[in-house]
């Protein structure tokens, strides 16, 4: 008897474990989830000042989540490598940022 309804329960069940087993399939051995990058910025009008350390903000920050999401999956000494490339690539762009926020 057991057996039987354990087949019914499995029979019931199949399209939903199969549907979860597709879903966990492409997350399996990465370890970690792509971050959503974000379309465009939308600053109102305001000071010039303020509206360009907001743009290059954004800017910069998009970079770096298309940076990560690029390195998803590979291994640490990789991943590092990446991020301290793209810190020397913007440092410009980073030391104008902080120059504008003290403006």
């Amino acid at each position: 008897m057991q057996s039987q309804e354990m087949q019914l329960f499995q029979q019931q069940q199949a399209q939903q474990i199969s549907s979860q087993q597709q879903q966990a399939t492409p997350c399996s051995g990465i370890g970690e989830y792509a971050n959503p990058v974000p379309s465009s910025a939308s600053i109102p009008a305001m000071h010039a000042q303020m509206q360009a350390f907001l743009n290059l903000r954004f800017q910069l920050m998009h970079d770096q989540i298309v940076m990560l999401n690029q390195n998803i999956g590979v291994d640490t000494q990789t991943r590092n490598q990446a991020i301290q490339q793209w810190m020397t690539q913007n440092a410009t762009r980073m030391q104008q940022l902080q120059t504008l926020a003290t403006i």
